[in-house]
């Protein structure tokens, strides 16, 4: 599952590239003649680009944290000790409040 998750975001993350590069596409040709309508509207389109990013910066981030979780979970229980005290849920919401994502491209 966690597997599918990963390749999951990969796409989201190139969807949201490609994006991304026809937005700069588009903004270019609004400046280059001046269109101001369309530079407004594209700076709504900036707006829910960078909001899409932070939310999967945020997917990633817990994906990678549910990883790590899991393989020290692993680690602990090949070597005979407890698993680790806290769940993952308490783990992945730690990481909600102790990090502040930026937009994930540009």
């Amino acid at each position: 599952a966690l597997h599918e998750q990963k390749r999951q975001l990969k796409r989201v993350r190139e969807e949201l590239e490609r994006e991304r590069a026809r937005w700069k596409a588009d903004m270019k040709a609004a400046v280059a003649v001046g269109d101001e309508r369309s530079r407004r509207m594209l700076a709504e389109v900036r707006t829910r680009l960078d909001q899409q990013a932070e939310s999967l910066n945020r997917n990633i981030l817990e994906v990678k944290e549910a990883g790590r979780y899991i393989e020290e979970r692993k680690a602990r229980l090949a070597r005979g000790q407890a698993a680790p005290a806290e769940s993952i849920f308490d783990r992945v919401a730690s990481l909600r409040e102790d990090v502040e994502v930026g937009p994930f491209l540009g």
